[in-house]
This record gives C-alpha cells, structure tokens and sequence, in this order.
C-alpha cells in the first residue's frame, strides 16, 4: 500500500500499520476541523474585548483545564479513551455553537471554560491511543523506536495538506462572509467527529496472537479509577529522569500557549491586514514546509534521543531574537507588508520546519518507552495540568506585557520561559539512564478505545 511506504511503516507487522494509517487519516481530518477559524479566533476575541481580557479568558480555560485534565486522563486509562474524547467533542461543539454569537467578556469567558473542560478530557488521549496500540502491535519489530519516530513525523507532514487548506477555506470563508459562519460550519463538522471516532478508534483486541501474559490481561480488566489516578501521580515522582523530563515539558509547552495565544495570529495579521491573506500565509508556509519536514524525518533515523536537548537550545537561540529584532525594526501595522510577510515564512519555515520538527520528534520517540502502557494517558493528562498550573499566572502576565510594552516584550517573555522549560528537560535526558524497551505491563480492552491530542 502506498501509504505504508509514505509512513515508513512497510516491514512492520500488519496492525502497527493499521494503527499508523489511522493515525494519519483522523489527524488530518482533525486538524481540517481545528483550524478553519485558527487563524482568526485570538483576533476575533482581540477585537471584541482586548488583548488583557483576552489572556484573562486564556488562563480562565487553563484552570478549568486544570481542574478536570488529570482526573479525566485517568478516567481514559480506566474507561477508555475513546468514550472521554467523544465527550470532549461534544464540549468543542458546544463552544463553537456560542461563539456564533459571542460579544462580551462574560461570553468569553463562559467559551473559555467549555474549551477547557474539553481540553482536559481530549489531552493526551489521542497519543494515548497510538503509543498503547503501537508498542503492542510492533513487538519486537522497532526495538529503538526509529520507524515510530519517522512514521510519525510524516504525519505530521501529511497533516500539513490538512491544515493549510483549512486556513484558506476558513480565511476565504471569514472575509467573504464573516468569522461567526465559519463557527457554524466547525461545530457541524463538529457532531462528525464524534461518530468517526467512536467507529474506528478501538484498541487492538487482546487474543492468542497480541503478546500480553495472561497475568497481564488480568490486570488490563481491573476497573480500579483510583489505581490510575493514583499511578500517573507515582510515576511523575518515580525518579529525577521522570519528574524532570515531564515538569520541563510542561513549562516548555507554556511557551507555545503564550506564542501561539498571543503572538503568532497578531503576527500573521500585523503584516497582512486580512483574513483571507493570513490564511492565505499559513497555507503558504504549510505547503512549503512539507517537502522540508519530508527531509527531517528521515534525517530523525540517524539521530539519537540524546542529541534532543542540542536541538531545543538550538531551536530557542534562532527562533526568538530572530522575531524579536523583526518586530523592533518593523513593528506588525495590521496591513499588508511584502517584506514583513516574507520575514515571517523565512524565519518560521526555516526554523519551525528543522530544529524544532526534530526536536518534537526526539521527544515523542522518549516519551513512547518512558512512560508505561498501563498509566499513559494519565501521565499524558498530567503534564497539561502542569502546564496549566504554571500557564495561569504566566500568560495573563505575557498579555499585560504585550499590551503595556508591544510584540516584541511578549517574545522576549517566551523565550525565557523555553530556555526554563529546555534547561529542565535537559536535566532530565542527564539522570535519564540508556533506555532500555520493557514489556507492556497493562493494556486496555477492545471496548474502550481512544483519540486525540495539541
């Protein structure tokens, strides 16, 4: 199959393929419906109640989201995941639904809090779902995880085709006729969500031929909630590799909520002064970034998960001071820019498409065998509770910074906080011993299955 060869997944048995492909087809098909109002959501709630009230609602959403995220991440371990990301699309609907009509702050922040339940119940389900059902269906086939790490960054890249035509047909759609259409059509895309998920996300079935021992299978049944609120907790405070690793990944997250929250939309818009050519923009430097990212992933093979703390300072170094004397020298005016918007896809293209793609693949490849089966999508549903306990104070601050001080001020506060969260995940990669693959302890039946993650 021609996909199988795009993915890299060929010489793996039938299932690990399987599950690959379906990765690649939900995500995409995700991702369509995500990102038809991306590009103007952060302008939308801009221009209706400013960019404080703004980061307000931002961290409104994150305490919400920290308040449900772990324990719904256990209620995935426990149930399964498919069932809590349907509930998680219902919630998305619902925010979609009122935003069709949304003008004041209480209407945002009442947003705010549907999207952030159905952030916690969507949080690390989906990689859930892949990292379970590929270390079971692979077997001994990908011992250092290297196919895993190329099949999934050509999803990533796959995905790309998705979301750059989501960002014309959202853009298209808004300056034709208005953002709050574009809501509409999102939350009826919405309802089909659902039901794909629940069709097709099921986990692989426990038989004669799936490599658990029978005492394993037993403890798969156990429908113990508290054992698995209990054991993604044990496991953060395991030993320094774990807490360190994942605390450092939850600041370094922290960083994308404040750039893409509050920077990156403002920057698209700054330079182009539309809709439609900011959509026109991302779906520019998606496509281009496509054959380039193709290029990364199989580069990721010849690199090992050490190297993954050189690629985030790397990545850090090049990234903000670039867009911080690009926003001094010619400051975003909300109309078009030629040279601003060309800038912008060179810095983002160059540096988002290399360092940063590999940097996020080296992760994924340490996390699959870090954390165990048994208690994953609890771990998954940790680290944005984290995230959201040390996001809550950080993005209001970024917003007042910005508002106060302009664009570059609000880089310069992320960048700071990606060196913080680099630094910890580097700490983490040093106690972290030589991996070595252990056998999937648990692993949750056929009838509850799984989904999504950000």
């Amino acid at each position: 199959m021609f996909i199988n060869k795009v993915l890299g997944t060929q010489e793996l048995p039938s299932r690990a393929q399987y599950y690959m492909r379906t990765f690649l087809y939900l995500s995409m098909i995700i991702s369509f419906l995500a990102s038809l109002s991306s590009t103007f959501y952060v302008l939308f709630s801009i221009d209706q109640i400013g960019f404080a009230l703004t980061a307000v609602c931002t961290s409104i959403m994150l305490a919400t989201q920290l308040i449900f995220d772990y324990p719904s991440g256990s209620l995935g371990d426990w149930i399964g995941q498919r069932w809590v990301l349907a509930i998680a699309f219902i919630f998305y609907g619902l925010s979609f639904l009122f935003l069709i009509s949304a003008h004041t702050f209480v209407d945002f922040a009442f947003i705010a809090i549907i999207n952030g339940f159905g952030n916690a119940q969507s949080s690390g389900a989906f990689s859930t779902w892949v990292d379970n059902n590929y270390r079971v269906a692979v077997g001994d086939a990908d011992p250092e995880r290297k196919i895993y790490g190329f099949s999934t960054s050509r999803v990533n890249s796959l995905n790309n085709f998705a979301l750059a035509a989501s960002f014309m047909v959202g853009g298209t759609i808004a300056t034709l006729i208005s953002r709050r259409i574009v809501f509409t059509i999102q939350f009826g895309l919405t309802i089909i969500i659902i039901f794909l998920l629940l069709a097709y996300l099921r986990d692989i079935k426990i038989d004669e031929d799936t490599p658990i021992e029978p005492s394993e299978l037993k403890t798969s049944r156990v429908s113990n909630y508290f054992k698995y609120l209990k054991g993604g907790a044990q496991f953060l405070f395991s030993s320094k590799a774990a807490f360190l690793f994942l605390i450092g990944n939850a600041v370094y997250n922290v960083t994308w909520m404040i750039w893409g929250g509050l920077i990156l939309f403002p920057l698209y818009f700054g330079y182009t002064g539309t809709d439609a050519l900011a959509g026109l923009l991302r779906t520019t430097l998606f496509l281009a970034g496509i054959p380039l990212s193709f290029y990364i992933a199989t580069l990721n093979k010849r690199i090992s998960n050490e190297r993954l703390p050189i690629f985030l300072f790397l990545s850090t170094i090049f990234f903000f001071p670039s867009f911080i004397i690009l926003t001094l020298l010619m400051p975003p005016a909300n109309e078009f820019n030629l040279l601003g918007i060309a800038l912008t896809f060179f810095l983002l293209w160059s540096i988002v498409g290399t360092v940063f793609s590999m940097a996020q693949t080296l992760q994924q490849r340490i996390m699959i065998d870090l954390v165990p089966s048994e208690f994953r999508n609890s771990v998954y549903s940790l680290m944005p509770t984290i995230f959201s306990l040390i996001g809550i104070p950080v993005v209001p601050l970024a917003g007042i910074i910005i508002e106060n001080y302009g664009l570059h001020a609000g880089i310069l506060t992320a960048g700071i906080v990606c060196v913080i969260g680099s630094i910890l995940i580097s700490f983490g990669m040093y106690f972290k011993k030589k991996p070595e693959l252990e056998p999937v302890k648990t692993f949750i039946p056929d009838v509850q299955a799984i989904a999504y993650e950000s």
